[in-house]
């Protein structure tokens, strides 16, 4: 269809209407150049290029204009694309996701490329940050050396921000000085020039943090009195900001200081603040971890030092120590092994081993005693495995065991060799937690959430039962945070996540995706459309009574309401992605129909939630 002309009144309302939009518009010939753009469009230009469009003066960048290229064909009517671009008036990269649609007349050549520009930096940024922070905790349960670990992280977060310097600082054992550790982009005359500087007020952002325990954001190096001292030396290397985070033990210790400079002069956006901050938090759990580790070791090798029994003891031992004879019978038990199985001495000694390891260790030396009880080996070696121990009040627990067998007198003695691997375990499991529930609340977060509605789908499939999405948003929840601060806010959240789960039933999912926002995954509704909405309706209703109930936030009653939006499913007829979208705008249509309400999802819905 060949496109009539605009009237002038239409031109007029036209330009008006686009200009209202906040998204990036703008339209260009079939040679490929600027013919209309709206206000969002321009205020984002930079280098600004006048060009006259129907009487009216529009702008374009450079680097907008240098990608123009004339129409050819029309084969492919929509196009996007991402990239990435200097924002002079920010100040930093951004990401831009650009769509355009051709336009063609009857004879399908092309007339126009009508097109939009979202700035999608956040979103981008966050998504690799959480990339990031899964990627730093597999590491560490994978034991990858503490040096080599926190360099992957620096390299990650510095291409998660382009134009980002960062550099980790520990505090020696004294707490006094700052020692250089890691900080792979900074110019290394620096990084010498500041190892082992003492911390202290008014000593550059990172001295001045680890003294302070406070976030030190220091948006011009050559104008902060707090660079005095050294701003000549930033200066020197072209260091114009830096920001630092203390990093902080899980007690409030200060560890050291996680800091992100730059080459020109700049503050930190709320985004990127929060940012840096879970980056220290991150790093501190990997710090402290390895000062365990360290201490951890170290308390091995005075146990080790402590323990006199034998050479072969001597240089077998890693934690517990028993010795038994040929018939099972526990001839030896140091104090680590008292310690691990809560027996002393006394009572485990000429007695069977089975009563610390139901199985395994006796099973093992008989083994030990089929093979090898005729050849006389000086020494035999087991290799270490994990078993189940016995604690004396009657609980198992994960045990590394490893038996050696020696000959004292003639006589075979099996050396057994054990560690409580009960702090492993809950390391793993508190790496699973992190991964993925939501440190505030408990509940699922996102990533667990998308395996259940993806498992939910498959159920639904194979019974032809409905279920129900809701995504939840509290109203008003920015006034209390605002007003009484987030630690109100993190109560709000936390009792709400508690009443939520009152509301459903225990083969249904609550999550948390972050802020204020929650989802309700209901599975095995009705295979009746109409009866599955009712029950959806049902529990909807419950939950808008239960959350606008009164809340205690420390000694302060506050009131509080959602909106909720519900998209029913069945099987797999649409996306994960696509169903979040649905119950998303169901939500906002709820919001804008004065809130404190549930409603479901249409296609209707979709459409006005997209354009706005």
């Amino acid at each position: 269809m060949a496109l009539n002309p605009l009237r002038p009144n239409d031109f007029d309302f036209f330009r008006e209407f686009l200009d209202a939009l906040p998204l990036q518009c703008f339209v260009k010939n079939a040679h490929g150049h600027i013919v209309l753009s709206n206000t969002a469009y321009q205020n984002a230009s930079t280098e600004p290029t006048a060009y006259k469009a129907n009487g009216r003066c529009v702008h374009e960048s450079k680097a907008q204009i240098a990608a123009q290229t004339p129409l050819a064909h029309a084969d492919e009517t929509i196009a996007t694309h991402e990239e990435m671009r200097w924002n002079s008036q920010r100040g930093r990269y951004q990401t831009d996701y650009v769509i355009q649609k051709t336009i063609t007349d009857d004879a399908g050549q092309p007339l126009y490329i009508v097109g939009s520009i979202l700035d999608i930096s956040e979103q981008k940024q966050f998504q690799l940050q959480i990339d990031t922070e899964l990627k730093l905790l597999e590491m560490q349960a994978a034991d990858v050396p503490f040096t080599q670990l926190l360099t992957q992280f620096v390299h990650s977060f510095e291409s998660n921000f382009p134009g980002v310097l960062c550099s980790i600082l520990l505090l020696d054992p004294e707490g006094r000085h700052l020692l250089h550790t890691i900080a792979p982009s900074l110019p290394e005359a620096y990084c010498q020039a500041i190892h082992g500087v003492e911390i202290g007020p008014n000593i550059g952002s990172c001295g001045t943090a680890a003294y302070t325990g406070q976030d030190t954001i220091v948006a011009d190096i050559a104008n902060d009195p707090l660079w005095q001292h050294f701003a000549d030396l930033a200066l020197s290397h072209d260091l114009r900001s830096c920001w630092s985070i203390p990093i902080l033990s899980t007690k409030g210790r200060v560890l050291g200081t996680f800091a992100n400079y730059h080459r020109y002069p700049c503050s930190p956006t709320a985004k990127e603040l929060q940012a840096i901050k879970r980056g220290a938090y991150l790093v501190g759990l990997v710090i402290e971890h390895e000062l365990a580790e360290k201490q951890l070791a170290a308390d091995k090798m005075i146990l080790q030092e402590s323990v006199q029994h034998t050479q072969t003891i001597l240089d077998n031992m890693a934690d517990g120590v028993i010795t038994i004879d040929i018939t099972g019978r526990i001839e030896s038990f140091n104090s680590a092994a008292s310690r691990i199985f809560g027996y002393s001495t006394e009572e485990v000694l000429f007695k069977n081993v089975s009563m610390l390891m139901p199985e395994p260790f006796a099973g093992q030396h008989d083994d030990y005693l089929s093979r090898h009880q005729s050849t006389g080996s000086a020494s035999i070696v087991g290799v270490p495995r994990e078993v189940e121990g016995l604690r004396k009040d009657g609980s198992l627990f994960p045990m590394r065991l490893s038996v050696s067998k020696i000959f004292r007198a003639g006589q075979a003695i099996f050396i057994g060799l054990v560690s409580d691997n009960t702090l492993d375990h809950q390391r793993r499991e508190e790496i699973h937690r992190l991964a993925f529930f939501d440190a505030l609340t408990g509940l699922p977060n996102r990533r667990l959430l998308m395996d259940r509605i993806k498992k939910a789908m498959l159920t639904s499939a194979r019974s032809g039962l409905h279920g129900a999405l809701m995504f939840l948003d509290l109203d008003h929840f920015k006034y209390l945070n605002d007003n009484y601060g987030h630690h109100m806010g993190d109560l709000l959240l936390q009792q709400v996540s508690e009443r939520l789960l009152s509301c459903v039933r225990e083969n249904d999912s609550v999550a948390r995706l972050g802020g204020d926002e929650f989802v309700v995954l209901l599975e095995s509704l009705s295979d009746v459309p109409a009866l599955a909405v009712e029950q959806a309706q049902t529990v909807a209703n419950k939950i808008l009574e239960r959350l606008r109930q009164p809340y205690d936030l420390s000694g302060h009653t506050h009131l509080s309401t959602p909106s909720i939006g519900v998209a029913l499913f069945l099987a797999e007829q649409v996306s994960m992605d696509d169903l979040l979208k649905h119950a998303d705008a169901a939500m906002y249509q709820a919001k804008a129909a004065g809130r404190n309400t549930a409603l479901f999802y249409d296609s209707a819905m979709q459409a006005v939630t997209s354009a706005h």
